[in-house]
């Protein structure tokens, strides 16, 4: 159940939360280290966060990719950061909005 809102967890069971960080070690990096897709920082399995493409769309292998929590909180606040492939935010962090 979500904290905030209440409602079912839409991230599925711990274990399948486990395998899709691990997919994207394996398949974004070396299996231990991975790179933010977002930033380029060197994420670890402790760093890493499952940031979905489509917002509110499934937590499926084809839509998580591997990013860092300042960019996964940015991306939630002005849909897509600096320099990816995806488009433009601007110059602000999500550390600044707070």
């Amino acid at each position: 159940m979500c904290r905030r809102c209440g409602e079912p967890d839409r991230r599925g069971p711990a274990r399948n939360r486990r395998a899709r960080k691990l997919y994207l070690l394996v398949e974004f990096g070396d299996g231990k280290t991975c790179p933010c897709t977002w930033c380029g920082i060197t994420l670890t399995w402790t760093t890493l966060q499952q940031d979905r493409l489509v917002s509110g769309g499934p937590y499926s292998k084809a839509n998580v990719v591997p990013s860092c929590g300042p960019c996964n909180i940015a991306r939630n606040f002005w849909n897509i950061p600096d320099g990816c492939e995806y488009g433009p935010v601007g110059e602000l962090t999500a550390l600044d909005a707070a």
